[in-house]
């Protein structure tokens, strides 16, 4: 769901940087 992405993108971004 989107809170589900929201968390994802989130997790992506702290590993991008």
């Amino acid at each position: 769901n989107y809170e589900d992405h929201k968390l994802n993108s989130g997790t992506n971004t702290k590993k991008a940087l």
